[in-house]
């Protein structure tokens, strides 16, 4: 059985947990090793267990805790070759922790596929975890979605996937024009049509829960997103019966259980 959750998503920070088998892994950890602790702790896991950090990309909102927690605890990070060379912290790390991506990267229980995302990042990605017949896709901080991305999450159990913003709210917001450029633009985030459209593509048969990731506080909401989401998302979940909800920006998704 696979289970995973949010411990908080968006522009303040950013981990989402994933356990398989006897197996459990972060992907990215942009926050404090206290609020870690504490929100591990509502679902009965402490810091000691963690088998692995994946890092996404190097934004301090997904990375912010990493390092502290892999010192302490002997936590093996991995990321991407040109993330290791951007990452602040990457020369304060014991070479024993500093881990590459590899092609069909097994961790314990767990094996872990990744794609390429569309970030102003220096080699970001976003990644599929397998554990026996389940998955669980991560899918946030990127500006576009390819036929690549679709293909290597069609079909997952459980997701987690960008709604940043509202193309209208960004347009008419407060944001100077140089940030709703970066924000809109291929390496910036996914709108809210825009996760609608990936959503009607990876959704199948399989997908039993969506985790609506990294809302913006300013250009977004959960009942805008869900509003303009809302005929896609009705129509998929008339189909599938699949569950989708919203990461809490400073808060943890309940647990979600596959079955």
């Amino acid at each position: 059985m696979m289970k995973y959750t949010t411990l908080l998503s968006g522009s303040a920070g950013n981990s989402v947990y994933i356990e398989g088998g006897r197996s459990k892994v972060l992907v990215d950890v942009g926050c404090s090793l206290k609020y870690l602790q504490k929100e591990l702790a509502k679902i009965s896991v402490t810091p000691g267990e963690i088998d692995a950090i994946l890092l996404t990309h190097e934004h301090n909102d997904h990375i912010s805790g990493a390092a502290a927690l892999a010192k302490k605890y002997a936590i093996p990070i991995y990321a991407s070759p040109l993330t290791w060379r951007a990452l602040p912290f990457a020369a304060l790390l014991p070479p024993l922790l500093q881990r590459e991506f590899t092609y069909d990267l097994q961790i314990g229980d767990l094996t872990i596929d990744f794609f390429k995302t569309y970030h102003d990042a220096a080699q970001p990605v976003g990644m599929v975890v397998r554990h026996e017949k389940q998955s669980v896709g991560v899918m946030t901080d990127t500006g576009q979605v390819t036929d690549t991305m679709l293909a290597a999450l069609e079909g997952v159990c459980g997701l987690v996937l960008e709604a940043n913003h509202s193309l209208s709210l960004l347009s008419s917001g407060p944001y100077p024009p140089f940030l709703k450029r970066r924000i809109a633009g291929q390496l910036g985030h996914l709108s809210n049509q825009q996760a609608a459209d990936a959503l009607s593509n990876i959704v199948g048969d399989q997908t039993q829960a969506v985790i609506l990731a990294h809302l913006s506080r300013t250009n977004n909401s959960e009942q805008v997103m869900f509003a303009e989401l809302n005929q896609e998302l009705d129509r998929l979940r008339a189909c599938i019966g699949c569950q989708m909800t919203v990461a809490g920006q400073e808060r943890s998704h309940p647990l979600i259980e596959l079955r």
